[in-house]
Order: C-alpha cells, then sequence, then structure tokens
C-alpha cells in the first residue's frame, strides 16, 4: 500500500496537485488490522482476504467518512480475481459487485438474515475507470 500512495503522490505532483509531505504514514499502523494512508483527497486501504475483511473494513470506513460529514464518497476496489479463471496478469474491470457464490451484488448478514445488495459502478467513475485503463 506505502507503494501505491507513493506512486499515486508522484502522479498528483506530476499534474501540479499539491500533496502533502506526511500523507505517506499509515494512519493505522498501530492498529494493525490495516494499513491507512491519505494522499489528498484519495483514502487508500488494504482489507486483507476475503469478504469477511472487507466488510469490517468497509464498516470501519463508512462510520469515519459519516463522523468526518464526507459526502459524495466512492470505494474502487483494486485486487486479485484468481477465481475467475482469467490468465495471469489480465486486468478485469467489472461493472458490479460479485458474491462469492458467483451471483451479481454483495451479500452481507443482518440481524442473521441473508441478505444482497446490488452494488453498481456509477456510469462517470466507469468512463473515468475506462480513460484511465486506456
Amino acid at each position: 500500500m506505502s507503494d501505491f500512495a507513493k506512486v499515486l503522490v508522484e502522479r498528483m505532483r506530476s499534474c501540479d496537485i499539491d500533496v502533502n509531505e506526511d500523507c505517506l504514514v499509515d494512519m493505522s499502523e498501530e492498529r494493525g488490522r490495516y494499513c491507512l494512508f491519505k494522499v489528498n483527497h484519495v483514502l487508500i486501504a488494504n482489507h486483507g482476504m476475503g469478504a469477511g475483511s472487507v466488510s469490517i473494513l468497509i464498516h470501519e470506513l463508512l462510520k469515519l467518512l459519516a463522523y468526518a460529514k464526507a459526502g459524495n464518497v466512492s470505494f474502487v476496489r483494486m485486487g486479485t480475481c484468481g477465481g475467475l479463471d482469467v490468465e495471469p496478469g489480465t486486468i478485469c474491470l467489472t461493472d458490479s459487485a460479485m458474491g462469492p457464490d458467483g451471483e451479481s451484488g454483495y451479500e452481507f448478514f443482518q440481524c442473521g438474515k441473508s441478505k444482497r445488495k446490488n452494488i453498481l459502478v456509477r456510469q462517470k467513475l466507469s468512463i473515468r475507470r475506462s480513460q484511465i485503463s486506456s
């Protein structure tokens, strides 16, 4: 994550965007559960493996962002997709979340009941993501 934060800092500076020097400090290092960097207006975190760890991370980040009164937030997840049976090194861009059962949407449990939320990429973010990956 720190390497990704460094690359982001370099890219922002190459676009004449001011970046604080302290942004390369892991804000959650003492906690040990994940890494957390804030580079300008971008929050970068890692979560380990599996839906359980990402669920905990997103829950904690949403609480943090709510307390900070941050609005208009987008989440972008980067990770492996070995379960999709693609060649190593293949870049996969998706338009929605997919559960471990292969069904579209994010499955979660609330009060002991299974629920599924359809999570789609916003069109504006999808267009920008496609431009960046070209």
